[in-house]
């Protein structure tokens, strides 16, 4: 007997169709969603950096967005500590908090934070981040 999978010439013509407008239906679901992400994210990007802006520690926080974490590491998984001898100032080390989990969205702040402070005319020049 041949257990061969039956290719698309198999199938009378009707269940073809069906079938194409299931992955369609299917593609226009995950596209949706996708943007539903994206729009959310977005969104809390945006809310993000306007308490960022008025955090009494804005100086700390933007600081460690420019210097960005050590090369070798990501934000979830660089040290928190910070001060004489360490990778952080105090001040960065405050602003960077606990981010464990959320070091796609620490990244996408910080290319945010560097931007705004590029198109501000800041001096503080983002780290390169290759």
């Amino acid at each position: 007997m041949n257990r061969t999978p039956r290719g698309w010439g198999d199938y009378p013509s009707s269940t073809i169709q069906e079938k194409h407008k299931n992955e369609k239906k299917r593609g226009n679901i995950v596209e949706s969603k996708m943007q539903s992400i994206e729009e959310n994210r977005r969104r809390d990007e945006r809310a993000i950096v306007k308490m960022i802006y008025a955090h009494e520690n804005v100086n700390g926080i933007v600081g460690m967005f420019l210097k960005g974490p050590p090369r070798d590491k990501g934000f979830s998984w660089c040290s928190r500590e910070g001060g004489a001898g360490q990778y952080w100032s105090a001040e960065e080390a405050a602003g960077l908090g606990d981010s464990s989990g959320y070091g796609m969205m620490m990244r996408s702040l910080q290319n945010i934070i560097c931007v705004i402070e590029k198109m501000s005319g800041s001096e503080n020049k983002c780290r390169d981040r290759s």
